[in-house]
């Protein structure tokens, strides 16, 4: 049931362009409104995060094994859908990339603001246009990671709570209702969790992209337990893409080679994800299922 539950949520992602109408956080924001008081940081992601995994992982046994394994259908698609990262990413880079080309810095920030998840105001950058094109492309590697690829990952070794406990851990992160500690914590696991998706995540780019320009990038954060997800991922992406002096070189306004890094960037994550479902068509195939 697990990789028929992939096709329909990978059909329904090309007809709506994300989850769909199934992304609706007023629930967890209620939830993290209602729990900010409560205990401590370890209290409050027992109660956001954990507590709702196990109460699916519950209803997924029972379907499993006293009714009918068919019955998952129902619960993995809209969870798959739920889980999966918020927004139209083709929409975003269609606006940076709009932006960029009229040359409009300020209009670039924006989209390079709507484009990252860390809940800073402003892209940071040095007032040239580098700095925005560099953040540019770690936003748009992170959201492409975080919205699909981890997602994946999770559902493809828990099932629809692994899928689950990877989103609801993303939103405890970045959600302004919770203490700093709370969020602290929240993050933490999230990069706990991120971090066997981003290795993998170099595997595929590395295949569908410069097998040996993406190995200097595994020499130095390959095993790395320290560095931020998107940073790496970032650097995995460039790697593949045989871009490690693109960082050190002057961007002028409306560059079309920078647009180009971004279009590449965009068309190395489709590769990679393409692999990820052959992959997983090959296990389905093996295991019968």
């Amino acid at each position: 049931m697990g990789f028929l539950s992939l096709l329909c949520v990978l059909l329904l992602v090309q007809l709506w362009g994300s989850g769909g109408p199934l992304q609706q956080d007023g629930l967890f924001v209620s939830g993290t409104k209602r729990v900010a008081n409560w205990g401590g940081a370890l209290v409050q992601l027992l109660l956001l995060v954990f507590l709702p995994v196990v109460i699916l992982f519950g209803v997924c046994l029972v379907l499993q094994y006293q009714l009918s394994s068919h019955l998952l259908l129902v619960i993995n698609i809209p969870v798959l859908l739920y889980a999966l990262g918020r927004g139209r990413l083709d929409a975003l880079v269609q606006n940076y990339r709009d932006a960029w080309q009229d040359q409009d810095k300020a209009a670039a920030c924006e989209a390079v603001d709507a484009l990252r998840l860390d809940g800073e105001a402003s892209c940071q950058t040095d007032g040239r246009w580098e700095g925005v094109h560099a953040e540019a492309f770690q936003a748009v590697s992170y959201r492409g990671f975080e919205r699909m690829f981890a997602v994946l990952f999770w559902f493809a070794v828990l099932g629809a709570p692994g899928a689950l406990l990877y989103r609801l851990a993303a939103q405890a992160a970045r959600a302004p209702e919770l203490a700093s500690e709370t969020r602290g914590l929240s993050h933490r696991l999230l990069w706990i969790l991120e971090w066997p998706v981003a290795r993998l995540y170099y595997l595929s780019v590395a295949v569908v992209g410069d097998f040996v320009a993406s190995a200097e990038r595994w020499r130095v954060l390959g095993l790395c337990m320290k560095s931020p997800t998107p940073m790496v991922v970032e650097a995995f992406n460039r790697g593949a893409l045989s871009l490690d002096g693109a960082l050190i070189r002057e961007v002028a306004a409306g560059d079309a080679a920078a647009l180009k890094e971004i279009d590449q960037l965009v068309s190395l994550m489709g590769r990679a994800l393409i692999l990820w479902v052959c992959a997983a068509a090959l296990i389905a195939l093996l295991v019968g299922g």
